[in-house]
This record gives structure tokens, C-alpha cells and sequence, in this order.
């Protein structure tokens, strides 16, 4: 339809036909935040960017963006892309939008792994903690006081939800981070060596077909000032579900972006002090936000 389709081979873009006329041609690979959920075919971030390009290179030949998003893909999953859909398209230029599908990743390993800890830990000492449990409240409280708290905490909490409902109560991210210290660093230096090595093999990719290509990391819910109320909601429950989603995944972009790298871009600062809903959920934009993010990334566009 005028809002969705996806061509032969399974991509949301135009189908992969042999070039008859002279065009330029990329191809934008990323994960859902480039598939564009949430939006329609011309709302996209590559869409976008063909849009932004063509006005602004005129005397190019007509420039097509072909948007190679797949969901919950990473750089590693997109190279495989690459490799399979060029002899099919033959690309002028290659561009890498990531970031949430690959940055957080090991911060999210080591919370699940956290997870499956607490719970051996609770299975192994069920019955003693029902024991101390049922004893305190034997102990502290008689049966009325004993309702009357459970009337009054779910009063709170009652209260508590309608006011973040309303986006004039937020989940607060306060303290040291959830990541201990000592686990920190080196579980940073993990994410940026995963995302570093990859890197490597598509740069290495890159120089054999001889096409320039471009990475970005993408901005999300933790980067967005000022919140509207709807996004004020999203980033409570990001904070409340991942406390240390934000300050994992920034640095680990850091510490990437200051390898300095000629070809590799941070987005992060494209998303700061935009009016209006930016955010559909914690990482995929609504149409506004797309706009911007292709906006900022024809910037930095060099077509040759």
C-alpha cells in the first residue's frame, strides 16, 4: 500500500533491479530503527535521506536510497546483507545506522545472567526466607495493623501509577549505577571491542567492492532533551526496567567515537533540545524524529 510494502526480496524499498540508466545508489543497513516501525514508507529514516540528498546534490545523478533495515538485526547480521543483496544492486555507497541492537549488549548479558543468579539464589533458600518472613510479621504486627499497612500500600501505589500516567511522576535513575564498579570498565571495553571488531570486517568489505561507507550510532530515549510527557513515560519505564542502559550505552560510544575513526558518527547530540514527541518508545523514532536523523546524516553524506 501507499503506507507499507516490502519488495521480492523481503526489504522494505524499492526492488533490486539491474541499472539500466545512471543512478547512485546506497544502500542503508540497520535494525528496526531503520525498517521504520511506527511509520510509513516515505516517514523512514532512508527515505528521508534520499529526500535530503537529491535537494541537495542536484547535479548528481538521481540518487536512490535503498533501506536494507531489518528488525533486531546488528552490524554483523547487516555485512551478511550487504554481502548477499550487492551483486543484486551494486552499490555507489554503503551506510551503517546502529547502535541500540549492538551496544548494550553485553551490559544486557550481564544483567540477565544477574537475573538467573537471584533466582538460583531464591529457589536455594525459599523455605528459610518464607520462615523469616512469616516470623518478623508475627513478631512486629498483629492483624489489623498488618491490613491496614496493605490498605495503605496499595493506596500508594494507586496514587503513584495515576501520576505517572499523567507524566508528573517519573521513575527517577538515582545512585552509582546498577554495573558495580569493578565490573564496569571491563565490561565496557568488552561492548566496544565487539562493535570495533565487526566494524573491521565491514571496513574490510568496504575496500574490496571500492565503496566509501559511513557508520552512525544512533541516538534514543537517553538523549532526548527536552521530554514531552509521552517520552517523559518511556524513559521512566527504561530507567526503572534497565537502570544502566543509558550510561553503558553512552560509554561504550564514547570510548568508540574517541578511537577516532574517520567514518564513524555520533548521532547522540541530534536528538538533544527538539520540541515534540522525538520518540515512539525507547528507541524508534516517530516521523519528526526520523526527519532529523536523516537530516543530520545527510550532513555528514560525502557522495562521490
Amino acid at each position: 500500500t501507499d503506507s507499507y510494502y516490502v519488495n521480492q526480496d523481503g526489504y522494505r524499498t524499492r526492488e533490486f533491479k539491474k541499472r539500466l540508466v545512471e543512478e547512485y545508489r546506497i544502500g542503508f543497513f540497520g535494525g528496526s530503527t531503520t525498517w521504520g516501525s511506527w511509520v510509513s514508507n516515505q516517514e523512514t529514516v532512508p527515505a528521508y535521506l534520499e529526500q535530503f540528498l537529491s535537494v541537495a546534490n542536484p547535479e548528481f545523478p538521481p540518487i536512490q536510497v535503498y533501506n536494507l533495515g531489518i528488525e533486531a538485526v546488528g552490524l554483523s547480521s547487516e555485512l551478511k546483507i550487504a554481502q548477499s543483496t550487492f551483486p543484486k544492486v551494486v552499490y555507489d555507497h554503503l551506510i551503517f545506522y546502529d547502535g541500540v541492537n549492538d551496544l548494550p549488549t553485553d551490559y544486557l548479558g550481564w544483567k540477565s545472567n544477574q537475573s538467573k543468579k537471584d533466582e538460583q539464589l531464591s529457589d536455594a533458600n525459599a523455605d528459610q526466607i518464607f520462615i523469616d518472613n512469616t516470623a518478623q510479621l508475627t513478631v512486629r504486627a498483629n492483624v489489623a495493623q498488618r491490613l491496614l499497612s496493605k490498605l495503605s500500600d496499595f493506596e500508594i501505589v494507586q496514587t503513584a501509577k495515576y501520576y505517572i500516567s499523567r507524566a508528573q511522576l517519573t521513575v527517577g535513575y538515582v545512585g552509582g549505577g546498577e554495573i558495580p564498579m569493578n565490573e564496569f570498565s571491563p565490561l565496557v571495553d568488552k561492548g566496544v571491542e565487539r562493535y570495533l571488531v565487526t566494524y573491521e570486517k565491514v571496513q574490510r568489505f568496504c575496500e574490496e567492492k571500492n565503496v566509501p561507507c559511513q557508520f552512525f550510532i544512533q541516538p534514543f530515549i537517553g538523549h532526548k532533551t527536552p521530554l514531552t510527557d509521552a517520552e517523559s513515560r518511556i524513559h521512566s519505564y527504561v530507567n526503572m526496567k534497565t537502570p544502566d542502559y543509558i550510561r553503558y550505552y553512552d560509554a561504550v560510544a564514547d570510548q568508540i567515537i574517541e578511537k577516532g575513526y574517520n567514518n564513524i558518527y555520533d548521532l547522540r547530540q541530534s536528538a538533544r533540545n527538539v520540541d515534540g514527541d522525538m520518540l515512539a518508545d525507547p528507541v524508534h523514532m516517530t516521523k519528526l524524529g526520523n526527519r532529523i536523523v536523516a537530516a543530520a546524516i545527510s550532513e555528514k553524506v560525502k557522495l562521490k
